[in-house]
């Protein structure tokens, strides 16, 4: 999509009124790990919708259903640079207990088993993902990691991707371009055979061409396959799984040729209902089917209250949020929409309108049972949310789409949204915008990332970097990372920006774009003391804490021999590090940053050059002896940090000053009573020890040091 030049002279030029960063001078923002966290928490909803499989870092649990414990933390790194997992054994399983195969399976499952390469080629939603990911554990078994491959790893460099006893999984690789080459998978199957052991599954759109390969042809298994296999698994129901497919509401909803991902949900929701939790209304509302129907009857003329309707679409975008906040919101929209329909008449509120109760009813909303508390520590009001969790992104889609008169008014609503004083009503509006982008990205494009990515105000942007994170996670991946990619090239200052931003969060799932596309901007030149290079720097401190870290360790120490790249990485890297000291009581960051090292050497090899060079650099140095001090105090009550530890520090003395620089940081690593701590003494030791083997086996401390 081309760079449109206008807006960001509008005003007067990129910079007008601006500070010297472009933002505005008051402007408080949130830095990008920090945004990453409210986005997490704040749109819960979004994420339970994805249809990516490969989740991102910063939320644990199941993405798909079940709790969500929102909170970026360090992941144990994996081997390979462009790896993004291991797929859970937990999800695994619970995958595999509740898989309805359709006919293609089998053949799927022998040509993997033969090959050991797989392309499955599917439309979406057809489930060619979870498909991927069932062949995979049924041939590596529990004892074998799945692991999922960055999408933006290319075909010419898959072959090297892949590790021996793992099982691989890529979903819709981003640099395809509608083609894969026999070669290429050829030459993936040879590596793996090489290897002795290791699979790997790749699925593709419809759409993508396989050149001189035989990809199986995914198809979707049936609906009611699907809830069988759910309604198979104990869920303490009451009624019998065939008395339960028997009734009418569940022989309408698979009338409806609903989508695999559909039908689990109903199957679900059929178990509540065997469990007496729900009614067979509930039943009947559920699906694409009746969900179409009920959009079509709310938003029909004569179907609602104006004023009502713009409570369902403030509901839509507020989903899951208090009562209050949502009827408030859909007023404000009320107001706006009752201008168009009567724009010399004064709009009415009635004070006393439609009681909460009805309102629930006619949306067909509950309310969510939270335990979360206000920053006062009380608990917060209970909020309202769909019951169809569908439903809040069908009804930003079915508005816009089939009523364009709304769409001034609603763009103007979600604008004020924006901005608003309170983050999470700004977060909600940028999800809302993203969602809508799903279905119609040049429009909301027009309307919405251009003049938000070129605002002065850095709030602003962030907006269309939430925007654009959600229209990944609704579908839109391949439109939004062309965007990035533009942008990031040739993109004005604010555009980069904005990017650079988006990727805090994308980079987790595609950390070798991410790293290209920053390496662009960082390579277009940037002075050091502006927005752009603090936004490169937080964000490359977010991908560190988050899953992708390993692949962007690596990465980010090839850095080190660009002049115009080195000092960003240092700084991103002591940033990074830094936060150990906020987690390290449990013992859960350090095991992760030093045991993987020694699993993989190229890993390794890139923690120990960027901790040397952030050790000996003038103006790293003081920062880089303070968080190696917390390293060491963390490992007081860890062996196994100890033991981890106690491998890196030879490393990092390549030199005698080096040695002399850890030595004194050890010795000074002392109690409350100033005497030395005993792990720091140990470690003292393990050096001495490491300078007399060096000393008795070459003559130069150098050439310990370049086995790292």
């Amino acid at each position: 999509m081309a760079e449109q030049p206008v807006d960001e002279k509008a005003g007067g030029g990129p910079e007008a009124g601006a500070g010297a960063d472009g933002a505005a001078p008051d402007e408080e923002l949130p830095d990008a790990l920090e945004a990453v966290r409210q986005l997490y928490s704040q749109a819960p909803h979004l994420w339970a919708r994805s249809v990516n499989v490969m989740r991102d870092a910063a939320v644990s649990g199941d993405m798909v259903g079940g709790d969500k414990n929102v909170g970026l933390h360090f992941h144990g790194a994996v081997a390979a640079q462009h790896v993004v997992g291991p797929v859970p054994f937990r999800e695994r399983r619970s995958l595999a207990r509740v898989f309805a195969a359709s006919r293609r399976y089998d053949e799927a499952l022998r040509r993997l088993e033969r090959d050991r390469v797989l392309v499955l080629r599917g439309v979406p939603d057809s489930g060619r993902r979870m498909a991927g990911l069932r062949l995979l554990h049924q041939v590596c078994g529990e004892r074998r990691p799945v692991v999922c491959v960055d999408p933006a790893a290319d075909p010419v460099t898959l072959r090297g991707l892949l590790r021996a006893g793992h099982g691989h999984l890529q979903c819709d690789p981003l640099n395809v371009r509608g083609e894969l080459r026999d070669v290429h998978l050829h030459a993936a199957g040879d590596q793996l055979r090489e290897l002795g052991e290791g699979y790997l599954v790749i699925t593709v759109d419809a759409g993508t061409v396989v050149d001189g390969a035989d990809p199986v042809e995914w198809e979707a298994p049936r609906a009611e396959d699907v809830v069988r296999a759910h309604l198979a698994q104990p869920s303490g129901t009451a009624v019998a799984g065939a008395e339960l497919l028997a009734l009418q509401e569940v022989r309408s909803f698979l009338s409806g040729r609903p989508t695999p991902r559909e039908a689990a949900g109903f199957a679900r929701l059929l178990a509540l209902y065997g469990r007496q939790e729900v009614d067979a209304e509930q039943l009947a509302h559920y699906g694409r089917a009746a969900r179409r129907s009920t959009l079509e009857q709310w938003f029909s003329p004569g179907g609602g209250q104006l004023r009502e309707q713009a409570f369902l679409l403030s509901l839509s975008v507020f989903d899951g949020f208090g009562y209050p906040l949502i009827s408030e919101s859909g007023d404000a929209l009320y107001r706006m929409l009752r201008q168009v329909e009567a724009p010399d008449a004064s709009p009415v509120v009635e004070v006393f309108g439609v009681s909460r109760a009805a309102r629930m009813k006619a949306a067909r909303a509950y309310e969510p049972v939270s335990s979360e508390v206000d920053r006062w520590g009380a608990p917060k009001p209970p909020g309202l949310a769909f019951q169809d969790t569908e439903m809040w992104s069908a009804v930003l889609a079915h508005v816009w789409a089939e009523h364009p008169v709304v769409r001034r008014s609603l763009v103007a609503w979600l604008q004020e949204l924006g901005r608003s004083v309170r983050g999470e009503v700004r977060v909600r509006a940028a999800v809302a915008v993203g969602t809508l982008a799903c279905s119609d990205f040049a429009e909301v494009y027009d309307r919405f990332l251009v003049p938000w990515s070129g605002a002065e105000r850095l709030a602003d942007r962030q907006l269309a970097a939430w925007a654009l994170v959600a229209a990944v996670e609704g579908g839109a991946g391949t439109a939004v990372h062309r965007l990035l990619r533009e942008w990031c090239r040739s993109g004005g200052e604010r555009r980069r920006w904005t990017a650079i931003r988006a990727h805090a969060v994308l980079g987790n799932r595609a950390p070798g774009a991410a790293m290209r596309d920053l390496g662009a901007v960082v390579d277009r030149g940037i002075d050091p003391d502006t927005a752009l290079a603090r936004a490169v720097v937080q964000t490359l401190e977010t991908l560190l804490v988050g899953g992708a870290s390993a692949a962007v360790l690596v990465e980010l120490a090839e850095w080190l021999s660009a002049s115009s790249r080195k000092d960003l990485a240092l700084t991103a890297f002591l940033r990074a590090i830094s936060h150990v000291d906020e987690v390290s009581a449990g013992g859960l960051a350090l095991s992760s940053w030093l045991a993987a090292p020694s699993e993989d050497p190229r890993l390794r090899r890139a923690l120990v050059a960027l901790w040397r060079r952030a050790l000996g650099h003038r103006e790293t140095q003081r920062a880089a002896l303070r968080v190696l001090g917390w390293w060491v105090r963390a490992a007081q009550t860890s062996p196994s940090e100890e033991r981890a530890l106690a491998d890196l520090l030879p490393a990092l003395a390549g030199t005698d000053m080096e040695r002399g620089r850890l030595d004194h940081l050890l010795r000074k690593t002392v109690d409350e009573e100033g005497r030395i701590l005993p792990v720091a003494q140990r470690l003292r030791a393990v050096l001495d020890g490491a300078a007399t083997a060096s000393k008795s086996l070459v003559p130069s401390c150098v050439k310990e040091s370049q086995k790292w």
